[in-house]
């Protein structure tokens, strides 16, 4: 008896231990575009993995032709995040989700660690693919970037 008691409390602990191992590697991601950038809609797609600090591709990603190890300045963030956009665009993959910014021009996504690539896609304004690297031990409650936009075409 004693030792389903111990068995039953350690699933238990394990259990829990687990959920929270699992909710701590999720934060929320905002997107503030400012008061001019509301009812705008943005994509996110991820498109790798970080494991061990090494870049792992997710499959539909594996042929984009990026090296995101040479990544190192802003210029080639850019490029790389326009050339992984124009990817996902030409190989009709979905984005991970969708979200509509508020009257302060600003949405929020549930994100864990890993590479992703934010894009515009409504008509109006413009606004670059926007690469954003989440290593998990980087992962805080709350993140909040704010790319450019500009209303204006």
């Amino acid at each position: 008896m004693k030792f389903r008691r111990m068995s039953f409390i350690l699933c238990m602990l394990l259990f829990f231990v687990s959920s929270i191992s699992a909710y701590a590697a999720q934060c929320e991601l905002g997107v503030s575009l400012g008061e001019k950038g509301a009812g705008i809609e943005l994509s996110i797609h991820k498109v790798s993995d970080i494991e061990d600090g090494e870049y792992v591709w997710l499959q539909e990603y594996k042929g984009a032709n990026v090296d995101l190890s040479k990544v190192t300045t802003a210029a080639q963030m850019k490029d790389a995040a326009e050339k992984l956009y124009k990817w996902s665009v030409d190989k009709n993959i979905q984005p991970g989700q969708h979200g509509t910014t508020g009257a302060d021009g600003s949405v929020s996504f549930s994100v864990s660690s890993g590479v992703y690539v934010i894009a515009k896609v409504s008509e109006r304004g413009t606004m670059p693919p926007v690469l954003l690297i989440l290593p998990e031990d980087q992962l805080e409650t709350y993140i909040m970037i704010s790319p450019k936009f500009s209303d204006s075409d």
